[in-house]
């Protein structure tokens, strides 16, 4: 950075301070090397002070690092205050209850029967379903599965534990799942969920799940079944293209358009682009151009332009403990075409 005494007094102790605080605990870094060391390569990259400078100074403004311990409290908030209120809702309507006797609608059989007969599946390996059951009283290990694709074997098993576990709450209810919790830790573009392809029909994990819902009927509730995707974190422009997609879905084996639940929402106000940061984004396009990084993959999202500003043009700063999403701008992540990362990324699919 070529500082003077006065400046690097004035920098250093708040960025050790970010280290020992958030930062050091990326899983990605590679032994040795923690963020101090990662920022001092990453800032080497640059060819001016003046560059540099912008580039620290975008970090230190717009970076929305998520610690561990920050997405374990989004895991716990996820159940107590968006999926249980919805239970207590229904339960409600079934058993003519007033809405504010929620210690009655708790203990009834409607509201037990419903929870019972909810199904929670990971739409990836980040999800963190197993923290959700660990912190969540009442679930079962037959409600809850790692992954969304699940054996007819698996199925089988989970349908006759339902069955024994109505039984003992003495209804006499269908051995069948009438809702379903889809859980994914984040969502930049939301198209590795649900997107359309050219020739008009859907592709994403949520077509993937419509498909196994058409082929295990046994399983579900017919058109009856509710879905619900929740997001732990999930940016605006991700809600917006999930809607539209929704609406536009086609042939749906459910009858009402799934509930979507952000936990953590990423607005506009958190976007890297040529308004809010007009010198960065001259540095990202200018000098730093990735098309030779461009492939196939990343054309989902858009052009190799808009690339520059991560897949989806999503412009995030954002890391996650584990991962550093594909929609943050590449500068921040990107190994390949000699680009030095300051959060090196593994590669698993769009977001």
């Amino acid at each position: 950075m070529e500082w003077d005494a006065g400046e690097l007094e004035s920098h250093l102790p708040s960025l050790q301070a970010l280290a020992r605080y958030k930062y050091d605990e990326y899983v990605r870094f590679e032994p040795g090397r923690r963020f101090i060391e990662s920022l001092t390569t990453w800032l080497g990259q640059f060819d001016t002070k003046a560059e540099r400078t912008v580039a620290l100074s975008v970090l230190q403004r717009r970076l929305v690092f998520v610690s561990e311990r920050e997405m374990r409290h989004l895991v716990r908030s996820l159940y107590d205050h968006h999926l249980k209120p919805a239970l207590r809702e229904r339960a409600a309507e079934e058993t003519g209850l007033p809405r504010y006797v929620v210690r009655q609608i708790e203990s009834s059989r409607e509201f037990q029967e419903l929870g019972r007969r909810t199904l929670y599946l990971a739409l990836s390996d980040g999800a963190r379903i197993g923290e959700l059951r660990r912190n969540t009283r009442g679930l079962s290990n037959e409600q809850v599965f790692q992954a969304y694709q699940v054996s007819t074997e698996k199925f089988s098993a989970m349908r006759k534990a339902l069955r024994s576990d109505l039984d003992v709450l003495g209804s006499d209810a269908p051995a069948t799942f009438q809702s379903v919790v889809l859980v994914d830790d984040f969502a930049g573009s939301g198209k590795s969920i649900l997107r359309t392809e050219p020739d008009g029909g859907s592709t994403g994990r949520l077509q993937n799940f419509a498909d196994i819902m058409t082929a295990n009927p046994n399983l579900f509730d017919g058109d009856k079944t509710s879905v619900t995707i929740c997001l732990l974190i999930a940016t605006s422009q991700a809600e917006a293209h999930l809607r539209a997609s929704l609406e536009s879905f086609p042939s749906p084996p459910w009858a009402e358009t799934p509930r979507i639940v952000i936990v953590q929402k990423l607005t506009a106000s958190d976007r890297i682009d040529d308004d809010s940061e007009p010198e960065f984004a001259a540095i990202l396009r200018d000098r730093y151009r990735c098309r030779v990084l461009f492939d196939e993959n990343k054309a989902v999202g858009g052009d190799a332009d808009s690339y520059i500003f991560g897949f989806g043009a999503c412009g995030l700063m954002l890391v996650l403990p584990h991962n550093t999403p594909n929609n943050s701008v590449y500068l921040l992540h990107e190994e390949r075409g000699h680009y030095v990362p300051l959060f090196p990324r593994a590669d698993r699919f769009v977001q």
